[in-house]
């Protein structure tokens, strides 16, 4: 089926492959931490500045450990830019930028602090046991 060369060089690959995946130690999911990580998915240049004042004035206030932070953009060029900002896959906080925004530092300032209050009363429902989830009996 295959010429003669061609099986070999396969046969090789696999057994390359298999000695690389089988012995070489690869880290578990376990040992990967990304606290403290702020991701962009921004689109317009405004998006862009936004994310970078909001991104310094996080840095610059916040010293805990939250997981992931995410900070995107959906654009309209008739309604503006809808900044949305997720913590680990979770929706918490959106804006909607108009285009004719003058105002992108004040923006900035609201979400970190908009964020850093959710972010506590997120911390303070995992500490004290009140999780919506458990509503009721906890079913």
């Amino acid at each position: 089926m295959f010429p003669m060369g061609l099986t070999n060089k396969i046969k090789i690959f696999c057994a390359i492959s298999l000695f690389i995946f089988w012995f070489i130690p690869c880290a578990s999911p376990q040992d990967v931490e990304l606290d403290n990580l702020i991701i962009q998915k921004t689109m317009t240049p405004r998006g862009h500045e936004f994310y970078r004042l909001f991104s310094s004035r996080w840095n610059q206030s916040l010293g805990t450990d939250l997981g992931w932070l995410l900070v995107q953009e959906r654009a309209s060029a008739r309604w503006g830019s809808q900044i949305f900002i997720h913590i680990n896959d979770r929706p918490i906080y959106r804006l909607q930028l108009s285009p004719r925004n003058q105002a992108l530092t004040e923006d900035a300032d609201k979400a970190v602090q908009a964020v850093q209050m959710i972010l506590l009363r997120m911390q303070m429902e995992e500490s004290s046991g009140n999780s919506p989830d458990l509503v009721g009996n906890g079913y």
